[in-house]
């Protein structure tokens, strides 16, 4: 939605579940950093795999794995500008170990019913065919929220999808919820605090601005004024023919209609108390 506030989501939502995450998780999190950062995905979109990095996640309970691949990704995704990162992401590190913990979750899971899909950490339930192709999220993807799946006896399709999904949601329960229901925490009042003082820098730089604007108009029109009443007191009527290079700090004379008898208006300019030129 273009309304979603990812900005207090990560405060209230992804941050902390970051910071709740087991030592373990964190652990595996911080070495998996630097072995995936140099990493792209491949046709599969997918993050290629290597031992290192599948030895890692395996270490981890299967609800481990799933809140670091969310906490991971969402913490990246929503990370504000205005504050600190909490772990090194300049290369996508977030969403590529997200992209990792999904696979082994995956592997760890399978075999997955045929509408079952993992991402972020999450479970997802989609619906296709020739003329749509839907999904919705309803659990985190571990083992007893597989079964209950299965089990659940709902339908998933065209038209029940989204329905029942929400059903599972509602019973299951550890999904987030809507920001919007969610007090602020102290982390987003500091960070409402900074958008304050980024938009009263803006506007005194607005201010700024228009104030050295004005100055260099002023600026201009005395040069203008000198240089016009110099012309007219030698008996130079050239003034619509003249336009003043604020950024050269030059005059310049044949600016409409090329000056024919360059050499005798350069005679006549003699004591023109500005830099000219003449076209």
């Amino acid at each position: 939605m273009s309304d979603f506030n990812y900005q207090k989501s990560y405060c209230v939502q992804a941050l902390p579940a970051f910071d709740n995450l087991s030592n373990a998780a964190k652990n595996v999190h911080s070495k998996l950093i630097p072995l995936v950062r140099e990493l792209n995905q491949d046709r599969n979109l997918s993050i290629p795999l290597n031992s290192d990095i599948e030895e890692l996640i395996e270490q981890l309970s299967t609800k481990e794995i799933a809140e670091l691949s969310r906490a991971s990704y969402f913490t990246g995704h929503w990370q504000p500008s205005l504050l600190p990162t909490c772990f090194e992401n300049k290369h996508g590190e977030s969403w590529k170990i997200a992209n990792c913990c999904d696979q082994v979750l995956r592997k760890r899971l399978s075999p997955l019913p045929h509408n079952i899909q993992i991402h972020e950490g999450n479970f997802r339930v989609t619906f296709s065919n020739k003329y749509c192709w839907l999904w919705e999220e309803f659990s985190l993807a571990i083992e007893e929220n597989l079964a209950t799946f299965k089990n659940c006896k709902l339908p998933f399709g065209e038209n029940t999808l989204d329905k029942s999904a929400n059903t599972l949601k509602n019973q299951i329960g550890d999904l987030w919820e809507n920001v919007d229901n969610i007090p602020d925490n102290e982390l987003y009042q500091q960070y409402l605090e900074l958008v304050k003082e980024q938009e009263k820098q803006k506007v005194l730089q607005l201010m700024e601005n228009a104030k050295a604007k004005a100055d260099r108009l002023i600026k201009n029109a005395e040069i203008e004024t000198i240089a016009y009443t110099w012309l007219l007191d030698n008996n130079l009527n050239v003034v619509d023919n003249i336009i003043y290079y604020d950024h050269k700090n030059v005059f310049c004379f044949g600016w409409r209609k090329p000056i024919q008898d360059k050499e005798s208006l350069k005679s006549k300019l003699v004591g023109f108390p500005f830099p000219y030129e003449i076209k």
